[in-house]
C-alpha cells in the first residue's frame, strides 16, 4: 500500500510480479552452485533420485495448496489505475520483436562464450558454470528494478564490455593468461547480458500481458542457444559465433537507442563496423596457410601447412580450436620421426625410449588382436 501526498487515504498498491523473476533466478543460481560442490560429491545416485522424487512431491503439494487457496479467495475488483508508469498498457509488434531479439542475443553470447572458454582457453571441469552464473545474475540485477542501476550506467558498462571482448578476441588466446581471459570474458558477458535484460525489463508490459511476455523471452533464449548449438556448427567452418554475436549486440544497441538521437546512432554504427572488421580479420587469420577446416558440434579441426626452415621441409599441423594436436614433417629423414605428443621428450616418447632395453616394443594387446584375426581368417 501507499499513502497519498495530500490526504491520509491509503490505497492498495499494484503488485510487481516481475521481481519474482529475479527471485526465481536467485534460486537457479543457488542450485547451480550447491549441487556440483555440495550435493553431488556427498550423495549417491540413489539418494539423489530419492531427493528428486520427494522434491517433486513437495512441489505438487504446494501447487495444490496454492490452487485451492486461490479458488476460495474472493475476487478483488481493483480500481482502473495504470499498472506502472514505465509499463506499456498495450504491446506492439516492435515490442515483441525486441523481446525475442534481446533475449536471443543474451543466450547466443552465453553459448558462444562458454564454447570459446571451454574449447579454446581451458578444458577445466565445470568451467561452463561460471558464464552461466554471470548470465543468471544479469537477470537478477535487471529484474530487481532499475533505480539503482540507471540506463546511462548500464550503457556505459556495455560499451566497455564490447571493447574488452573484442580486444581479447583479437589479441588471441595463447598470449594472455587463462585466468585473465576467463575473468575478462565472464565479466564482459555479464555486462552485455545486463544491458539486454535491462532493455527487456524497460519494455515490460502491464502484468496482464505477463504470460505472453515470458513466452517471447523464453522463445528468444531458445533461438539464441539453437543458433550456436545447431546452426553454427552446420554453416560455419570455424568458431566465429562469438564475434558474430558481438556484431549482433552492436546492432541491437543501435536499434534500442535509436530514439536518443543521431550521435548515438552514428556511434553504434561505428561500433558495428569495428566488430565487422574484427570478424573479417579473424576469418583471414584462420585462412593463412590453411589447407582444410572442418567443424561439428564438438569443435573445429584445422590443418595448416608451412615451409619450416628448421627442417628444410613442409610441415603439416593439426589444430583443435587453437590447440596443436599433431604435426607431420614431410622429409625423407624426418618423415617417420614422432612429433608433438609423441616426440622423444614427451611422456610417451620417454616411455618408448626407456623401456624394454633392446627388445621389441610391441603392445601385447595389439599382438593378441593380430593373432586372433589371423586364426579367424584361416
Amino acid at each position: 500500500t501507499h499513502r497519498h501526498a495530500n490526504t491520509d487515504e491509503i490505497t492498495p498498491s499494484i503488485p510487481q510480479p516481475y521481481r519474482l523473476f529475479a527471485i526465481s533466478n536467485v534460486g537457479s543460481m543457488s542450485a547451480l552452485i550447491v549441487y556440483p560442490w555440495l550435493i553431488e560429491p556427498r550423495s549417491s545416485l540413489r539418494e539423489q533420485a530419492t531427493g528428486v522424487v520427494l522434491g517433486f512431491a513437495v512441489l505438487a503439494a504446494l501447487c495444490a495448496v496454492i490452487a485451492y487457496s486461490v479458488r476460495r479467495a474472493p475476487l478483488l475488483h481493483a480500481a482502473p489505475v495504470a499498472d506502472d508508469t514505465t509499463q506499456s498498457a498495450r504491446t506492439t509488434v516492435r515490442d515483441r520483436i525486441l523481446w525475442v531479439l534481446l533475449a536471443a542475443c543474451g543466450s547466443l553470447l552465453l553459448s558462444a562464450v562458454t564454447n570459446h572458454l571451454s574449447q579454446n582457453v581451458a578444458t577445466i571441469p565445470l568451467l561452463w558454470v561460471i558464464p552461466l552464473i554471470a548470465y543468471l545474475l544479469s537477470f537478477v540485477v535487471a529484474f530487481s528494478g532499475g533505480r539503482w542501476h540507471p540506463r546511462w550506467l548500464v550503457v556505459t558498462l556495455y560499451i566497455a564490455s564490447l571493447v574488452t571482448a573484442g580486444y581479447y578476441l583479437h589479441k588471441g588466446d595463447l598470449e594472455v593468461p587463462r585466468a585473465v581471459l576467463i575473468t575478462a570474458f565472464t565479466v564482459s558477458l555479464f555486462l552485455q547480458c545486463l544491458f539486454f535484460h535491462s532493455e527487456v525489463y524497460r519494455r515490460r508490459p502491464a502484468p496482464r500481458h505477463l504470460t505472453a511476455f515470458y513466452f517471447y523471452v523464453a522463445a528468444g533464449g531458445a533461438v539464441g542457444a539453437m543458433l550456436v548449438g545447431v546452426v553454427a556448427p552446420t554453416v560455419l567452418s570455424g568458431n566465429y559465433e562469438l564475434v558474430l554475436g558481438l556484431i549482433i549486440a552492436a546492432l541491437l544497441a543501435f536499434a534500442v537507442t535509436w530514439a536518443t538521437g543521431w550521435i548515438a546512432r552514428g556511434f553504434w554504427l561505428a561500433v558495428t563496423a569495428v566488430m565487422g572488421a574484427l570478424a573479417i580479420l579473424q576469418v583471414r587469420a584462420d585462412r593463412v596457410n590453411s589447407i582444410l577446416r572442418v567443424r561439428n558440434f564438438y569443435g573445429s579441426l584445422h590443418v595448416t601447412q608451412v615451409d619450416d626452415a628448421r627442417y628444410h621441409a613442409a610441415v603439416r599441423t593439426l589444430y583443435n580450436g587453437v590447440i596443436e594436436h599433431g604435426q607431420q614433417v614431410f622429409s625423407t629423414t624426418l618423415g617417420h620421426s614422432p612429433t608433438t605428443y609423441y616426440g622423444h621428450p614427451s611422456g610417451v616418447g620417454l616411455a618408448l625410449d626407456l623401456c624394454c632395453a633392446a627388445r621389441p616394443r610391441r603392445n601385447r594387446w595389439a599382438s593378441s588382436d593380430r593373432s586372433e584375426r589371423a586364426r579367424s581368417s584361416t
